[in-house]
């Protein structure tokens, strides 16, 4: 499995799109083609902490373009998760039930600067 850290994000915003790209060996796109499901989940702290993010085709995920290899996280309207670390991989599975997770990584969730301002009276 191929490691891939996405870009951090920050707690309560909205979270911009994820887009990872598949090759063949000699560069040219992978055609995903024979995908029939994909699935992401991102756990806090480690592969094995608390479920925080669980995605799948057309529930979060959705294809940029399937035959060129490229699938997309979603925009998340208010990422509203804790601050820290997460773990997640990406499984796809294909035509006949075989499942494959290509690659995974880590995403760091800050915590917002600006805050809410109250005004004096």
């Amino acid at each position: 499995m191929d490691v891939w850290n996405l870009w951090p994000r920050i707690s309560g915003d909205t979270s911009s799109t994820a887009d990872w790209e598949f090759y063949e060996e000699d560069g040219a796109p992978k055609d995903l083609s024979d995908v029939v499901g994909a699935h992401v989940q991102f756990r806090y702290g480690g592969s094995n902490g608390k479920l925080t993010g669980d995605y799948t085709l057309g529930a979060g995920l959705s294809w940029k373009d399937q035959v060129g290899g490229v699938i997309t996280w979603d925009e998340v309207e208010s990422l509203d998760w804790r601050v820290g670390r997460y773990y997640y991989d990406l499984e796809f599975e294909f035509t006949g039930g075989n499942k494959k997770t290509w690659v995974g990584g880590t995403m760091q969730v800050d915590p917002s600067v600006t805050k809410a301002v109250i005004p004096e009276v």
